[in-house]
């Protein structure tokens, strides 16, 4: 038995993605005889605007209708919004993840833990969304509610790994490598770690005094990062367990990184629910946040659809 990809096998990037997506896309299409890349633009709307729906539902009744509306009015013009509408996880990933939140805050855990399992089979920090599970459990004394059910919410914390293991089982069957999607980054892609503990005052000093003209994906990458930093703590202090947990684990990945891009951060609505809160009874700075993407977006369409933009 075989614990490691060949040399053949290594280059092989595309166990790097996790297959639900593609074959949503590949399914529909051989069904309706229509091109695939239309339905992957067709597909990545309609979960964009699924996601919108449940962001709302779910923000309106943990915040406030204002925050919510700020917050899905904020993503839906972001100008990066192209890698919601191409063939990219990003709609797919926010639309399981928001629809998965919403179900553990409701306490339908059963179809919460399917929708999990769905994520792992997405991209392979899924199945995180575990904690939000345990999280909710813990923080609200669920055990003590008088309809608890603790069967289902144990059923549904079973379920959420399904999906990653599935993806693992069919790359040990057709590899024979259980990790193939992560060894194929490393030798298909020179994926590295980040030795250095203190990235985030490096990512400000090169923002700093870095070439102006630098490479535009690494500057977004940089900048996001630190907006995401700042949000982490911005929730941390707020005592929002859920959004904290949502975004502190791809926040942390990335500071030890140097392989993810920044559009990994695009179905994290933490990033937009912070600004929302933050303009929720400052509307000129809602405004300000709301003008900055729209002046901004059709420069990233633009480098996005040349080449230049980040990836």
């Amino acid at each position: 038995m075989t614990t490691a990809l060949t040399e053949g096998q290594a280059g092989a990037a595309n166990w790097a993605f996790f297959p639900l997506h593609p074959l949503i896309v590949k399914a529909v299409s051989d069904l309706t005889r229509i091109h695939v890349l239309g339905i992957a633009y067709l597909f990545g709307n309609v979960f964009l605007l699924g996601a919108l729906v449940y962001l709302y539902k779910y923000i309106s009744q943990s915040f406030s209708a204002t925050a919510a509306r700020y917050t899905i009015i904020m993503m839906a013009f972001s100008p990066v919004n192209v890698y919601f509408t191409s063939f990219y996880t990003e709609s797919l990933f926010l639309f399981l993840s928001s629809a998965t939140i919403y179900y553990v805050t409701q306490r339908r855990w059963i179809l919460a833990g399917v929708l999990g399992s769905l994520l792992g089979a997405t991209r392979n920090t899924g199945f995180l969304i575990g904690l939000i599970f345990i999280a909710v459990f813990v923080f609200n004394r669920d055990w003590e509610r008088e309809d608890s059910k603790l069967r289902n919410f144990l059923f549904s914390l079973s379920l959420l790994p399904l999906g990653l293991f599935s993806y693992m089982i069919f790359l040990h069957y057709r590899t024979g490598d259980f990790l193939a999607f992560y060894h194929t980054q490393k030798a298909g892609w020179g994926w590295t770690q980040n030795k250095s503990p203190l990235w985030i005052v490096d990512s400000l000093r090169w923002l700093l005094h870095g070439e102006i003209f630098g490479p535009m994906s690494t500057k977004a990458l940089h900048m996001v990062l630190i907006v995401a930093c700042f949000a982490c703590l911005y929730f941390l202090l707020k005592k929002r367990y859920i959004e904290l947990i949502v975004l502190l684990p791809i926040t942390l990945f990335t500071l030890n990184s140097t392989f993810f891009a920044y559009r990994y951060f695009l179905g994290l609505y933490p990033i937009y629910l912070m600004f929302a809160l933050l303009g929720e009874k400052r509307k000129w700075l809602f405004r300000m946040f709301l003008a900055c993407e729209v002046a901004i977006m059709p420069l990233a369409v633009y480098l996005w659809m040349t080449g230049f933009g980040p990836t």
